[in-house]
């Protein structure tokens, strides 16, 4: 895998990037499927990344790319970035047969010394939280039950490759204005699971985690019964859409564990104009306690509110799935299966496991490559060897110079603090915690809650001096979640 080297990037670059779909501003990186031009520009940063327009040197298509480095941070709170890179590549890679519709697919992989691109389509659209403001902070019923129709869809898919997201929120699903078409982003938080397996870490946004994950940041391990912290994220994300706002009004977890347990006394409550009571059932049948366990996301996909939906039967079978697809989706799922380091409790194993995963699906796929361009006929000579340079991703090829560390992960996200309270507090993040503008905070006096409710994403706006009108994005844009 390579890239214009500096010294040529001087010489050759001059007479080569006019020619270059992004001009002089941009790079050649070589992925182990296609050529990329990649724009030197940063569209957005992270802790994880620094996310890249890219074109496709051979086709022409428009891409986002996520430049992470391989270098282990010497900071207690970035101390395992280098793992979440390799298992959202991971995820992304085991996820990858058939394009689900409402899940952002993985283009191509490179590797340019201590740097990973991870090449994802474009997904064209907008944040659904921004489209929520767009439209006064609520969503009418019809548009959210296709829009639960979908995300329950990706989540079948999801889990049924033992992939958990582990950050479903408003910020991580764009939505097309005009189609209402939704697709799950950013799975730089993702990790493998296995029913029986313990998870510790407490990764997320709090104002969508649950439980379990709230317990996590106190130090307590939990099982994955069956995805259900996805589902929970999911569950607030519908009440949103509902209504506007959180269902949950405390940031801390201490007290937000207690609003939790108050659920096995009393029911959900619901703030703002009335809600359709098939979709208060919904959602109440996710947001309680006594739910974890009980549900998936497939019997979700046979609740009332979303049953029969088109998102849930023809995208059951994308359109594009194929027997090839089939085959090759059946190899990774005993990948998967067979490697239980992507599942252990220790998280330096957890990164040697996935980059040998990682080995075994690049040898799956030069075979089915193999399969595809000689229709079966092994192949010789040169073709052979263009499709092992392009297609193999060794172990040693994607090595890393630490492992992740194996202690106990309450720190995972973890920031600086006085006292255990304010290391779990740090552990979970508030929804983009540094945008005023990103809270759907409920009102602490019920009885204001319908004042509230449609005022609340301008008073917002209008705190920096914009207007909601002002602030209005373009129906076309890019999102990828850091």
């Amino acid at each position: 895998m390579t890239k214009t080297k500096e010294h040529h990037t001087h010489t050759h670059a001059h007479s080569t990037h006019k020619q270059l779909p992004l001009g002089v501003e941009s790079e050649v990186v070589d992925g182990r499927r296609f050529r990329w031009n990649v724009a030197t520009h940063v569209l957005a940063h992270g802790s994880f990344a620094s996310v890249h327009t890219a074109v496709n040197l051979h086709t022409g298509e428009e891409a986002i790319v996520k430049a992470s480095n391989l270098v282990a941070s010497s900071e207690e709170k970035n101390r395992n970035l280098v793992l979440y890179t390799f298992r959202e590549l991971g995820s992304l890679a085991a996820i990858l047969p058939g394009h689900h519709p409402n899940v952002v697919h993985l283009i191509d992989v490179a590797k340019i010394g201590e740097t990973v691109f991870i090449f994802e389509e474009k997904v064209r659209g907008v944040e659904l939280f921004t489209y929520l403001k767009e439209q006064g902070g609520a969503l009418p019923y019809q548009q959210v039950r296709h829009i639960t129709a979908q995300l329950v869809a990706a989540l079948i898919h999801l889990h049924k490759h033992h992939v958990m997201h582990r950050d479903i929120k408003l910020d991580n699903i764009m939505i097309d204005p005009e189609t209402l078409h939704v697709k799950i982003i950013d799975f730089n938080l993702a990790c493998f699971f296995r029913e029986g397996f313990p998870l510790s870490e407490p990764v997320g946004c709090i104002n969508y985690a649950s439980p379990q994950v709230i317990g996590a940041s106190m130090g307590r391990s939990y099982l994955p019964e069956r995805g259900w912290s996805d589902l929970w994220a999911l569950g607030v994300t519908v009440y949103g859409m509902l209504c506007g706002f959180f269902p949950f009004r405390s940031e801390e977890p201490s007290r937000l564990s207690k609003e939790f347990s108050s659920l096995l006394k009393r029911r959900l409550e619901w703030f703002g104009q009335p809600v359709d009571p098939v979709a208060r059932a919904f959602v109440e049948r996710i947001l309680t306690p006594a739910s974890r366990g009980l549900i998936t996301a497939e019997s979700l996909a046979r609740h009332p509110f979303i049953a029969g939906h088109e998102a849930l039967t023809c995208h059951a079978t994308p359109a594009a799935h194929t027997a090839a697809d089939d085959a090759f989706d059946a190899v990774l799922t005993q990948l998967v299966d067979k490697n239980d380091g992507l599942v252990s409790p220790d998280l330096g194993t957890q990164q040697e496991a996935v980059k040998k995963f990682l080995g075994d699906v690049a040898v799956a796929g030069a075979a089915r490559m193999r399969q595809e361009m000689g229709e079966g006929a092994p192949m010789q000579g040169q073709g052979q060897m263009q499709v092992e340079e392009r297609v193999r991703m060794s172990a040693d090829d994607l090595g890393v110079p630490a492992r992740a560390t194996s202690s106990h992960p309450d720190a995972a996200i973890g920031g600086d603090g006085d006292g255990e309270e304010a290391k779990t507090a740090a552990a979970l993040p508030r929804a983009r915690s540094t945008d005023s503008d990103r809270t759907l905070v409920p009102p602490v006096e019920k009885k204001r809650a319908v004042s509230k409710i449609r005022s609340f994403f301008s008073q917002r706006a209008n705190k920096s001096g914009v207007t909601v009108a002002a602030n209005r994005p373009k129906t076309v844009a890019v999102s990828v979640g850091m």
